[in-house]
C-alpha cells in the first residue's frame, strides 16, 4: 500500500532537511534509506496495530543518512480508504554516539582494571617476598614512617616482644621499646 505524506510538522522539517512543500504529497518511503525495511515497518504496523521504538535510518535532503527511532499508530477515520498513519521519528544520533562512547569507556575501564589487578598481584607478591626474606633475618627489623609509627616488623620483633602484629603495627617505636 502506497503511503503519501499528508502533513508535516516543523520537527520533521528540521530532522529531514526538507520543507513541508518538498514532502507533502510525496511517498513516505522517499525518506527511508532502506525501502524494503520501510515496507516491513509499515506491514508490522498493520499487523500489530502500532510501532514503538523501531530503529531505522532516514535519508536527509542533503543525502546524509540519519539514525531515527520510529513510533507509529494508525488513525482510523471511518473507511479503510481514508486511513492515515501518524509517524513520529526521533533523531537517534546523540544516543548512538553516547552508546558508542560508553562502550569505548567500558573497554578502557576493563583494560585499566586488568592493569590494576596485575599491579596489585605484583604488590602482594613483593609483600610476601619481603615478609619471607625479613622473617629469615635473625636481627630485629622495624620499619617506621616519618612520624616514628611502626609500619612493618619481622617475625623476630613479634617473638622478642611476645606481642601480636596487630598490637605492634601503628604504635611508635619508642613505645615498643619501653
Amino acid at each position: 500500500k502506497d503511503l503519501n505524506i499528508t502533513m508535516v510538522n516543523q520537527s520533521a522539517e528540521i530532522l529531514s532537511g526538507y520543507s513541508r512543500e518538498d514532502l507533502i504529497g510525496k511517498p513516505y518511503n522517499m525518506l527511508c534509506v532502506d525501502s524494503d525495511g520501510c515496507c516491513t515497518n509499515i506491514k508490522m504496523l498493520y499487523d500489530e496495530g502500532s510501532l514503538r521504538d523501531i530503529e531505522t535510518f532516514y535519508k536527509k535532503k542533503d543525502g546524509m543518512d540519519i539514525s531515527v527511532i520510529l513510533t507509529a499508530s494508525p488513525l482510523k477515520a471511518g473507511s479503510a480508504d481514508s486511513e492515515q498513519i501518524v509517524i513520529v521519528a526521533k533523531d537517534n544520533t546523540e544516543y548512538l554516539e553516547t552508546r558508542e562512547e560508553l562502550i569505548e569507556n567500558q573497554k578502557l575501564l576493563a583494560s585499566e582494571h586488568e592493569k590494576l589487578n596485575t599491579l596489585f598481584g605484583k604488590v602482594a607478591l613483593a609483600k610476601k617476598e619481603w615478609e619471607l626474606t625479613m622473617d629469615c633475618v635473625g636481627d630485629l627489623i622495624i620499619l617506621t614512617g616519618e612520624d616514628g609509627t611502626i609500619k612493618r616488623i619481622n617475625r623476630q620483633v613479634k617473638e622478642f616482644t611476645n606481642r601480636p602484629y596487630t598490637e605492634i603495627l601503628g604504635i611508635s617505636w619508642e613505645e615498643l621499646i619501653q
